[in-house]
């Protein structure tokens, strides 16, 4: 089931967000930069100001009352390689290792394909370069590169890229 998070989500959120991003980037990422980063942006007080962010849209994949995926989805102005009048980002996508390969991470995007087709915006989203299977994820789903840009995680800057999906309605 996806259902949009609630602030009592806050402490389940944080929990999952370290836990899929370390298994993300722990390999070739130094150790102190990792936790630095986490530290900084995964914090179940961190995750409640993300869940009251009306700017933000924060839904959760759940196994009854386990949280196994989210995906946060925003409005704003996108980098200008991403076509389209209108944008829609999403900010992050992650699935627990354990659900991972059993369409939880599909749902999730089919939401946010859902909301971008309702306004006939552009849906585009940033990803390590170096994050094979999930390049693999976002081709199958008719994501295409269109940029690329770095992220900055403690001393080591990263090579990412800018990927979108053109809308296939209008509001």
């Amino acid at each position: 089931m996806i259902r949009r998070a609630a602030p009592a989500d806050a402490a389940a959120l944080a929990a999952l967000a370290e836990r899929t991003f370390r298994a993300t980037y722990a390999s070739g990422s130094d150790t102190s930069d990792l936790e630095g980063y986490i530290a900084g942006h995964f914090s179940p007080a961190l995750q409640a100001q993300e869940l009251a962010n009306s700017g933000l849209l924060t839904e959760v994949a759940v196994d009854g009352a386990t949280l196994i995926g989210y995906i946060q989805m925003r409005e704003g102005k996108p980098p200008p390689t991403v076509p389209g009048a209108t944008a829609l980002e999403v900010k992050r996508i992650y699935v627990d290792q354990a659900w991972q390969g059993r369409a939880v991470g599909s749902a999730l995007l089919d939401r946010a394909v859902v909301r971008a087709n309702a306004t006939g915006a552009t849906l585009w989203l940033v990803v390590f370069a170096h994050n094979a299977p999930a390049l693999r994820f976002y081709e199958k789903h008719d994501f295409r590169p269109v940029g690329k840009q770095t992220f900055q995680m403690g001393s080591v800057r990263h090579l990412d890229l800018v990927l979108a999906r053109r809308s296939t309605g209008g509001g």
